[in-house]
């Protein structure tokens, strides 16, 4: 076989492998966020609200590449949950802010927990031998398709 043809087998495989991986992410994130009834984008939001104590909308829409119309939605919907406070603390009305709710902190933190602990399980159903080098060349084929993407 040519290289050429390897090449277009390969790009055929990596197709096929890359478009699984995203359904059954999107199956794993579905299951997931429903055990808590929550949204996968629920989730989102409240994994990156962990990480950051106060964080602006915008900041939100940066860290998960979801618009500013559907994270002021997924924000109002968390705010209607009791799971998140809204505040705005500058002149400027249309600068807010949010946060996960005090009374709410033990929620968000077990639904963190337990997505490490589910992403354990999965590693935990792999070879040993390999999780180093499946995360290494997951890393180097999402910096690769970040490239693509970016041209």
């Amino acid at each position: 076989m040519d290289a050429k043809v390897i090449n277009i087998t390969q790009a055929e495989k990596l197709a096929e492998l890359t478009c699984e991986l995203a359904r059954l992410c999107q199956e794993k994130d579905s299951h997931f966020a429903s055990s808590f009834n929550l949204s996968p984008a629920e989730v989102k939001i409240l994994k990156i609200l962990k990480k950051h104590d106060r964080i602006s909308v915008g900041d939100v829409s940066k860290y998960s590449s979801l618009t500013y119309g559907r994270i002021t939605q997924i924000i109002t919907n968390l705010e209607k949950k009791g799971l998140i406070v809204r505040s705005s603390d500058s002149p400027d009305k249309r600068s807010v802010t949010i946060s996960i709710s005090k009374r709410n902190i033990p929620f968000v933190e077990n639904v963190t927990n337990a997505c490490v602990n589910l992403h354990s399980r999965i590693i935990e159903t792999m070879d040993e031998s390999k999780v180093e080098k499946i995360i290494s060349s997951l890393d180097e084929l999402m910096s690769a398709m970040r490239t693509v993407n970016s041209e």
